[in-house]
């Protein structure tokens, strides 16, 4: 997440996120990580795992550049996951954390702790992604934060995203290519819609 760091510092004020409730410039988003970052550490075990069960996608986003800089693993489900599979889901990751869109978004607005981003260990667990479950129950696919940093490497050398480019992204953030794009945008410095 280092390039995250270099457009906060390069480019504060670009617009880094906007929905149509919140704005965040890349200074801003970066503020925001780290006191989330700082939160998911005081409550977690280390390497904890989060389960985060909401579709917002700026909340998403905070939370998993969160877990990036606090060093710690989450996956995504919607909202609307029927209680077995949320159940299923957590008995796959066991998390430490269950956060629903409620807490997300009092976390995102209440917690200030110190904005300054802390070391990360890339190779470390960062993203569960989740199977369906259609053959019982769901399945964990697990990626490290360096594995994910590689792709956007590979990636932007082909789509060629530019820091006044906008990206849209389609789908339900309980999958990972969405939530794969939104952080690929914030490797590019352009601005995620």
């Amino acid at each position: 997440m280092k390039r995250l760091v270099d457009f906060a510092n390069f480019q504060p004020d670009s617009l880094a996120i906007k929905s149509q409730n919140h704005c965040y410039s890349y200074q801003q988003l970066l503020q925001k990580a780290v006191e989330v970052g700082h939160f998911f550490s005081s409550q977690t075990s280390v390497a904890g795992r989060l389960l985060f069960v909401c579709e917002d996608l700026v909340h998403v986003t905070i939370c998993a550049l969160g877990c990036a800089f606090s060093n710690r693993v989450f996956a995504v489900l919607p909202p609307s996951a029927p209680s077995h599979f949320l159940k299923a889901c957590q008995t796959t990751i066991g998390p430490d954390l269950t956060l629903s869109s409620q807490d997300i978004a009092q976390l995102i607005l209440q917690h200030h702790f110190s904005s300054t981003a802390d070391h990360h260990d890339s190779k470390s667990l960062f993203y569960i992604g989740l199977s369906s479950g259609s053959t019982g129950s769901p399945k964990a696919v697990v990626r490290t934060l360096e594995s994910w940093e590689e792709s956007f490497w590979q990636l932007e050398q082909k789509i060629k995203l530019q820091p006044d480019s906008v990206v849209g992204v389609l789908g339900s953030l309980s999958f990972s290519l969405p939530v794969f794009a939104a952080l690929q945008t914030f490797y590019s410095g352009a601005c995620l819609c």
